[in-house]
């Protein structure tokens, strides 16, 4: 220890010699790194992600997708994750899933239910003892999975949101759904190039497919109204009540319908008959209404009586920063896409609202709160208020 304070004397006494020089040093070196953070050469998280031990996949199927379908595209995903959990397992000789689940009809992120969603739960290692963060697991799960064409979005992620909001939540308004639609796929193609994102999806999907009929101007000549065509295909396809009865007590309702096998054929769907509710002759249904497949959207969202989507997406904090890529997106993307759609107006959620909102308030009152407990308690060991202040002075040119 002699040694030790006989060195740090020597030291002491040449900087009080080139005490100018070393002050100017040291101011210098803190401007240096006060500009690192400003110019955004170190990246700024308002909240670090925290590494976690659960990982699901989101599943979303087309709307009308049968669980069968949508079972078969949860064996794909778990047989993904079986293999990544079988690669971890040969190099590190202990297994990295802990439990599997999977809820079908359920998906955080569809804002629906139906057999159309389905989410994969994965209980992993716990962060201390596993030797993979959870993002480098999600990347191994998507890169095994590969593309699924038959799913509308698989998201693998951690379920868990930042309290400042999602990384990336922006909101398209306009009057056009299929200007709208367009605006949301190219920005998202365009999210998509950055390093770091995953989970890109919007809330404007498709609906069920189905037919819409318009009556031919001879139909009413015949006798005909929509009314009583709409009827007649309601009683066919949805069934209609044609007997109640009694039996010890209990009442049952009779309901007649197309057997499954004839409502799920649709190469026929052309020549339905329809009955004559005078003559009882049967009609086609060609011949009395045109018919088109249309697949409209299965959810509108209205914000201020205006329609809206909204593009969901992660960041991984450890590959980019949400600032840099909405900064960078503002400056090389905005002017051009506000140029081609005009009138759609782009919002800015989540993170990158609230993550300014946080930094200027919150953090700056937990800031001072903590220079007046340091203060408090300097001046208690020192019995001084002066020396306190030199100390605090200190602290952020160390």
């Amino acid at each position: 220890f002699e040694k030790l304070h006989l060195k740090v004397n020597g030291w002491v006494k040449k900087l009080i010699v080139y005490r100018y020089l070393f002050l100017g040093s040291v101011v210098g070196v803190f401007i240096l790194s006060v500009s690192l953070l400003v110019s955004g050469i170190v990246k700024f998280s308002a909240f670090p992600n925290v590494e976690g031990d659960l990982l699901q996949a989101r599943v979303l199927m087309p709307v009308g997708s049968s669980l069968a379908q949508t079972q078969q595209t949860i064996d794909k995903i778990t047989s993904s994750i079986q293999a990544v959990n079988n690669n971890y397992q040969k190099e590190y000789q202990t297994p990295l899933i802990q439990g599997m689940t999977v809820h079908y009809g359920m998906n955080a992120d569809a804002f629906e239910g139906g057999a159309h969603l389905a989410t994969v739960s994965v209980d992993l290692l716990t962060a201390e003892q596993r030797e993979q963060s959870i993002n480098q697991i999600a990347d191994l799960w998507r890169n095994h999975l590969g593309v699924v064409p038959e799913a509308l979005n698989i998201a693998i992620k951690e379920p868990v949101i930042s309290p400042a909001g999602r990384a990336i939540y922006i909101r398209l308004q306009g009057d056009d759904l299929t200007s709208l639609s367009e605006a949301s796929h190219q920005m998202q193609n365009w999210l998509a190039g950055y390093p770091g994102v995953s989970n890109l999806m919007d809330d404007l999907r498709p609906g069920k497919p189905e037919f819409s009929l318009n009556l031919k101007p001879g139909a009413f000549a015949l006798g005909l109204t929509a009314q009583e065509i709409a009827a007649q295909l309601r009683a066919a396809y949805q069934g209609i009540e044609v007997l109640e009865t009694s039996i010890d007590l209990e009442t049952y309702e009779v309901i007649v319908k197309l057997d499954d096998a004839s409502r799920d054929e649709l190469a026929d769907f052309d020549y339905f008959p329809i009955i004559h509710p005078v003559s009882g002759h049967m009609i086609p249904l060609v011949n009395v209404a045109e018919i088109r497949s249309t697949r409209d959207f299965s959810r509108i969202q209205r914000i201020n009586a205006q329609r809206a989507v909204t593009i969901y997406g992660d960041i991984d904090a450890e590959v980019n920063n949400t600032q840099a890529i909405f900064h960078d997106l503002e400056k090389t993307f905005l002017t051009k896409f506000k140029q081609q759609h005009p009138d759609i107006t782009v919002q800015f959620e989540g993170e990158v609202k609230e993550g300014p909102l946080t930094r200027n308030g919150s953090m700056r009152k937990s800031m001072l709160m903590g220079l007046i407990g340091i203060f408090a308690l300097l001046s208690l060991q020192f019995r001084s208020y002066s020396e306190p202040i030199l100390v605090m002075a200190n602290i952020p040119l160390a």
